[in-house]
C-alpha cells in the first residue's frame, strides 16, 4: 500500500514539476512522428528525458532531438522488440500474462538509454526491480487514467457546449481535434511521469541486488 501510494504521489510531483516542458517535448514528439529516422530519435530521446525527471534534472523540450540518441537506435529497437514479441506471445494465455510481461521489463528501455546497459542485461534487471511492485506500479496507472478520463470527459462537455452554441463550424471541428490532440499529449505525459516515478524508486533510490 505504501508503495502504490508513493508511486502515485510521486508520479504527481514529478508531472507537476514538469508538466509545460514535459508537454511540450510530448507534443513535438507528436508533430514529428511521421518524420521517418527522426522519429526513432526523439522516441528514445523522451525515455532519456524520463530519466532526468525522476533525477529532478531540470528538461528542455528539444532535449528529444539530441543526436546522441539516434546512436542508441539498434539497442533500443532491440530491447522494444523482446519487450512487445514476449508480451504478445504471453498475451496468448487469455492477455492478462501478456500485460504481466510488459510491467515486468517495463524498465528496460530506461535502463538502456539512461544507464546504457546491454538490452537483454536490461530486461534482466527490469525483471529483478519490478519483482513484487507489479501490482502497486499497475494500480498507479489506473488511478492516474481515471483522473485522465475525467478531464477527457469534461473537456468533451465543454466541446459538445459549444458545438449547440456555434453549431457546426470549423471553430468547433478545430477546438475538438485540438483538444483530442492535447488529450493525447497529455496521456503521453502522465504514462512518462509515472515512468519516472516508478525509474526513481526501484532503480535509482534502489541498490542492485
Amino acid at each position: 500500500m505504501q508503495t502504490f501510494i508513493d508511486l502515485l504521489s510521486n508520479a504527481v510531483t514529478i508531472g507537476l514539476r514538469n508538466a509545460a516542458p514535459l508537454f511540450f517535448a510530448v507534443l513535438l514528439w507528436i508533430l514529428t512522428l511521421w518524420i521517418p529516422y527522426i522519429n526513432v530519435g526523439t522516441t528514445i530521446g523522451l525515455f532519456a528525458v524520463t530519466a532526468q525527471m525522476a533525477r529532478d534534472t531540470a528538461i528542455s523540450p528539444l532535449e528529444i532531438f539530441h543526436a546522441r540518441y539516434r546512436k542508441q537506435m539498434g539497442e533500443f529497437l532491440l530491447v522494444i522488440g523482446f519487450i512487445v514479441t514476449g508480451s504478445l506471445s504471453a498475451a496468448v494465455f487469455m492477455a492478462i500474462p501478456g500485460y504481466i510481461v510488459y510491467l515486468t521489463w517495463s524498465l528496460a528501455p530506461l535502463l538502456v538509454v539512461d544507464m546504457n546497459t546491454n538490452p537483454v542485461q536490461a530486461l534482466q534487471d527490469s525483471n529483478d526491480r519490478t519483482y513484487g511492485y507489479k501490482w502497486p506500479i499497475f494500480f498507479a496507472g489506473i488511478v492516474l487514467q481515471i483522473g485522465l478520463f475525467i478531464v477527457n470527459l469534461i473537456s468533451t462537455g465543454i466541446i459538445g457546449v459549444l458545438a449547440n452554441v456555434l453549431g457546426d463550424s470549423w471553430v468547433v471541428t478545430g477546438l475538438g481535434l485540438l483538444t483530442m490532440a492535447l488529450v493525447w499529449a497529455l496521456s503521453v505525459a502522465i504514462s512518462f511521469s509515472l515512468q519516472a516515478a516508478v525509474y526513481r524508486q526501484l532503480v535509482l533510490n534502489k541498490p542492485s541486488e
